[in-house]
């Protein structure tokens, strides 16, 4: 791998930048840090300015958790994080209350809380990311990936779902299909929101895959 001393952090639906701040700091500050600069993108923002973001996102590391691939067409390197796979409204709907309401996750120590609250004034101040819970009845990131290929990824690309995510996103299955079609995969340990606020692990075990298969 090519040195890449940039990175864009694109969250999911109703992920404020605040929300993105832990993995953002520990990829470009901590002990295991990937990059030297890294920025916080909402879901929202990118969906405005997509052309640009796609532009800049060409000489970076895009880390994108959750729906933030929906605008991801171009990276140096893409890291999906519990990445969307297609889900019915329904499960959807029932998997955004159990990331909620999740009381098992926990935090690293000095992240600051967040939570509905947050994510609500998120989504007021995109309304277009409403889109995104009927988007991903369709959308797959590991087939957005896929088609992508080494044109749009040139130095990259891993999968990384994890085993207990609250909206059944991804799955040994697809795990096994990435491998085949030349991505970096790995089932992971926790839930959907694991690598943000458990960022410090999280950004070890990527930087040890990144290494792996330079």
């Amino acid at each position: 791998m090519a040195e890449v001393s940039k990175a864009f952090v694109v969250g999911g639906f109703s992920e404020s930048k605040r929300f993105l701040e832990g993995f953002t700091n520990v990829v470009s500050n901590g002990p295991d840090r990937i990059v030297e600069d890294a920025e916080p993108i909402t879901l929202g923002w990118a969906f405005a300015n997509s052309d640009k973001f796609n532009k800049e996102a060409e000489n970076r590391i895009v880390f994108f958790h959750s729906a933030g691939g929906l605008v991801v067409r171009k990276a140096r390197i893409a890291v999906a994080m519990n990445a969307a796979e297609p889900n019915p409204l329904g499960q959807t709907l029932k998997g955004a209350i159990k990331v909620g309401t999740n009381g098992e996750i926990g935090r690293e120590e000095g992240l600051r809380k967040t939570g509905l609250r947050h994510g609500a004034m998120e989504v007021a101040r995109h309304p277009s990311t409403l889109a995104v819970a009927l988007l991903v009845r369709e959308f797959s990131t590991l087939k957005m990936l896929v088609a992508g290929g080494t044109e749009a990824f040139p130095e990259g690309r891993l999968y990384l779902p994890s085993h207990n995510d609250e909206f059944g996103f991804g799955s040994y299955w697809d795990v096994m299909i990435a491998q085949a079609n030349g991505i970096t995969a790995e089932m992971q340990d926790g839930f959907h929101n694991q690598p943000l606020l458990h960022p410090t692990p999280a950004v070890k075990r990527i930087g040890e895959l990144l290494n792996e298969n330079a």
